[in-house]
């Protein structure tokens, strides 16, 4: 498999995503037992990628780590 991250190609094997988009919502029904809710603001998304890469394929690790320690 292979993962494109800003433009790097990263080879390696066991790819697994995992997306997750996390909805808050605000009770509307103040004192009552209504069930109105209000989805507000802005909607947090995270995304989580798993890939094995071996050991021998020191480039690609090199990659990783150096898009991993980058801060911009």
């Amino acid at each position: 498999m292979t993962l494109l991250l800003n433009g790097e190609q990263i080879i390696g094997h066991r790819m697994k995503l995992t997306a997750n988009l996390k909805i808050e919502a605000d009770e509307l029904g103040g004192q009552t037992s209504g069930t109105d809710k209000s989805h507000k603001g802005f909607k947090p998304k995270t995304l989580t990628v798993a890939l094995t890469i071996p050991y021998k394929s020191l480039e690609n690790l090199r990659t990783i780590m150096r898009l991993a320690e980058a801060t911009a």
